[in-house]
């Protein structure tokens, strides 16, 4: 059984592990990182870093060696778990603490509703541009 990109399944699955592995640790490094280099720093660099590495994913082509793929996809991995962690901790930064609970429910219905909206709008795009 083929998967995408001439990639086994096993193989597909190994790259996934990697990238979730990469998003999974660096929960436990957002607030080292923000603490050294604070919000505003933070939120500024580390979009371009999240592009940079989606970037370099276009630039894998067949044959590459499967550490390098690997470990770009943990730094990519890694990249985008201290993005949603940060934004996720600045939504309720000044919410007083007796209302932390619904502010995070709110935050996280939001969160839902905009990538539906995201995956909405891909779709439209990608079919206007098929017609």
């Amino acid at each position: 059984m083929q998967a995408v990109f001439g990639l086994g399944v096993v193989e597909a699955g190994a790259c996934l592990s990697a990238y979730f592995a990469g998003n999974f640790l660096g929960i436990f490094h957002v607030p080292r990182v923000l603490r050294r280099f604070g919000f505003r720093k933070v939120l500024v660099v580390n979009p371009l870093l999240a592009g940079a590495s989606l970037a370099a994913m276009a630039l894998i082509v067949p044959g590459a060696s499967r550490a390098a793929v690997w470990g770009l996809l943990f730094v990519a991995g890694i990249v985008r778990s201290i993005q949603f962690s940060s934004q996720s901790s600045l939504t309720v930064a000044e919410i007083p603490p007796e209302l932390n609970a619904d502010a995070s429910t709110l935050s996280s219905i939001f969160l839902q509703a905009s990538s539906s909206l995201s995956v909405v709008l891909s779709t439209g795009a990608l079919n206007g541009a098929a017609w």
